[in-house]
């Protein structure tokens, strides 16, 4: 049973009370470097770091184990299986240490809480999630293809899909959208990831993350690099999932207990309000935004994709370079020079310092800026984590955006180098 992280492996005798029935078992090895869970699937256990971050994962969600089969489960576990081939566990000097290792890595991070919310629905629903995903992506395609069949293939009788600042109900109508779309872009790609799904009788709700790239045609000298979170609705007709409806949501800002300390378990489950997947190369950016509340702060978290050339490295390794980071809270209809908060962190050699400047314009048109120091924040090994007062941006007394930026410190005598920003977020604190 005890196979991985340790050194015996053995065929051991269970006994499960039958109080309840449930077809997955949850077991502990006790090691010398710490205690290791698993779950006991194919009559067999493997004892390492993905089975604990699983076991953990289950046992703080509160879902009732006995709503997972042991095919969901075994899927599970493969997808993280192979996430976690690409996180460097060799820092860790005990069990314990291995596990924070890969709940630290956002992909991982993001990928076992969005496991857990998608098939902790009573039953094997794996069948059914196939379906809708595939009903999205299958929209996406056609959008992407300008395939009018392909696109109405997945569609209900009655639609509301949003294209950019069009809230489109009729199908012509869609399929002329996208057709001029198609008329000044190509090519046209759209990258998808699914983030959660929900079902109640015959109606779901699949979340996805979307990045969408175009690049102009006839001469024109702009393109498009936007990613954002998609809601999307559907209903079951005749056996199939079909969409209902498309949106790209406020972000909601939902109440947790979260500590800023450099470790990022308190996220999982927390589903992104921004998303990109890392890209191959040196080009620094942003891949992820999260927010979550409580009644007196506001807690964010940065993701990064950025480089840090280590002396004696092959290859130059993710992390947090120094520099200067900011986190802007805002009114998309006010000035952004003003009626503006940022939280600000300097990354230095020496060290890192936090603070919030508030910017408030008053009835005579000056602008008046107050400044804070913050003491709890946190730089992880991809990510920048802190907590901000809410009475510190009280201010702003409408819709809530934010963005994100960084600015890689350059060396002495170097170049400046330009800032980079995330895409801007609504949040709904409701």
């Amino acid at each position: 049973m005890a196979q991985g992280k340790t050194n015996a492996s053995g065929a051991y005798t269970l006994t499960v009370p039958d109080a309840r029935k449930s077809d997955v078992v949850m077991v502990r090895a006790d090691t010398v470097a710490g205690s290791l869970r698993a779950l006991l699937l194919e009559n067999a256990a493997d004892i390492n770091p993905v089975s604990d971050a699983m076991a953990w994962k289950l046992l703080e969600s509160g879902i009732p184990l006995s709503n997972f089969t042991a095919a969901e489960l075994m899927l599970i576990r493969d997808d993280l299986d192979a996430l976690s081939s690409a996180v460097d566990l060799s820092g860790a000097k005990d069990a314990a240490g291995l596990v924070n290792l890969l709940l630290d890595n956002p992909e991982f991070n993001l990928a076992l809480g969005s496991f857990v919310s998608t098939y902790g629905m009573q039953g094997d629903n794996r069948s059914q999630v196939d379906a809708m995903n595939t009903a999205v992506t299958g929209f996406l395609r056609g959008f992407t293809a300008n395939d009018p069949s392909a696109i109405k293939e997945f569609l209900a009788p009655k639609i509301s899909i949003v294209i950019g600042e069009e809230t489109l109900t009729d199908k012509d109508k869609l399929l002329q959208v996208v057709s001029s779309i198609h008329s000044s872009f190509k090519p046209i790609t759209i990258e998808t990831r699914l983030l959660g799904a929900s079902i109640q009788q015959g109606k779901a709700e699949i979340v996805t993350s979307e990045h969408l790239r175009m690049t102009a045609q006839g001469g024109q000298t702009s393109s498009v690099d936007e990613a954002w979170i998609a809601l999307n609705k559907l209903e079951l007709v005749n056996g199939k999932w079909l969409i209902t409806e498309r949106s790209m949501p406020k972000c909601k800002v939902i109440k947790a207990a979260m500590t800023p300390d450099g470790h990022l378990e308190d996220w999982i489950g927390i589903k992104p309000c921004y998303y990109r997947k890392s890209e191959a190369g040196n080009k620094d950016a942003f891949t992820a935004l999260y927010f979550a509340r409580d009644d007196a702060f506001l807690y964010w978290r940065l993701d990064l994709d950025m480089k840090i050339n280590l002396p004696g490295a092959a290859a130059p390794v993710q992390g947090v370079p120094r520099g200067t980071y900011g986190l802007y809270l805002f009114d998309r209809a006010a000035e952004r020079d003003c009626d503006t908060f940022v939280n600000f962190i300097t990354n230095q050699v020496t060290g890192a310092a936090s603070g919030g400047r508030a910017c408030v314009k008053d009835s005579a048109g000056k602008h008046n800026e107050t400044y804070f120091t913050y003491d709890r924040f946190s730089i992880a090994p991809q990510s920048i984590e802190g907590r901000i007062p809410l009475d510190d941006f009280s201010f702003i007394k409408t819709e809530i955006s934010a963005l994100a930026s960084a600015n890689r410190k350059a060396l002495p005598g170097a170049p400046e180098n330009a800032d980079i920003f995330s895409g801007v977020v609504d949040l709904d604190f409701k």
